[in-house]
């Protein structure tokens, strides 16, 4: 199984047409250790032969079994370029990836690709993307975690509220919108009553249909009583990796130096 290291991933590179790309390409290979002087001819034989454009914008140049005496150990060198590579009639690739292997290595890479083949939007993906890490997950088909959504549009400040349940449909509809919960966490984070922290601060969450890792806070304009507590702000976290803890962790440091009121 290939796996590809981000060492091996070139973003933003350029070439006027189809043999330039391929020269850089196995030039990356023979500074990598991986083919002899000889092998790029090969990829460039490979081509007159048959066109290693795979579809999708990636293309998979690499030697004829004539040139497998020049690979000194099987890699792979992935060149992205955004502007795109004109590789046969019709055909254009974002992204090449320069096989060298020395027998039928480079299927595995071929069967991990299928799910790039078979989703007809990765080729803007690949031309959009912009580091390595972007690049080889979108190859590997590995989800990368979108950042914490935590900024203006899951903030309500000033509201007019006189119960939590104004508030918590507020932090819900916020964090549907912004595409961080479905139906269910909605319905679970209105039905259940928030947990009390202290100095006006309640908190919410559910275990059910969290999408993306989000903040929403919403404070009232003025403090509420519930059942004897005082409420003015509601926390309502969505948690689908391990970036709110560190939001949750500040809040309790913050309540346990008393420095948290709100009412």
């Amino acid at each position: 199984m290939f796996q590809l290291s981000v060492q091996d991933i070139h973003p933003g590179e350029q070439a006027g047409n189809k043999e330039e790309a391929i020269r850089q390409i196995a030039a990356a290979l023979a500074q990598a250790g991986n083919v002899a002087g000889g092998y790029v001819d090969g990829m460039l034989a490979r081509e007159q032969q048959t066109s290693t454009f795979l579809g999708n914008g990636i293309a998979i140049p690499h030697g004829t079994t004539d040139t497998r005496d020049q690979v000194l150990k099987t890699g792979v060198q992935v060149f992205q370029f955004p502007q795109g590579v004109t590789w046969g009639e019709g055909q254009v690739a974002y992204v090449a990836i320069g096989i060298a292997a020395s027998s039928d290595e480079h299927l595995g890479l071929l069967r991990q690709l299928t799910h790039v083949l078979s989703d007809d939007s990765v080729a803007e993906q690949l031309k959009s993307a912009t580091t390595a890490e972007e690049l080889r997950a979108l190859l590997m088909g590995e989800k990368q975690s979108e950042q914490l959504k935590l900024d203006n549009e899951t903030m309500t400040l000033d509201v007019i509220a006189s119960s939590l349940v104004t508030l918590q449909a507020l932090n819900a509809a916020r964090l549907k919108e912004a595409g961080a919960v479905d139906a269910a966490f909605v319905a679970k984070t209105i039905n259940d009553s928030p947990m009390n922290l202290g100095q006006g601060i309640w908190l919410n969450d559910s275990a059910e249909g969290n999408l993306r890792s989000a903040v929403a806070v919403s404070r009232a304009t003025q403090a509420f009583d519930v059942e004897g507590e005082k409420a003015a702000l509601l926390v309502t976290v969505a948690m689908n990796d391990e970036q709110p803890i560190a939001v949750l962790k500040r809040l309790g440091d913050l309540l346990l130096n008393n420095k948290a009121i709100v009412c």
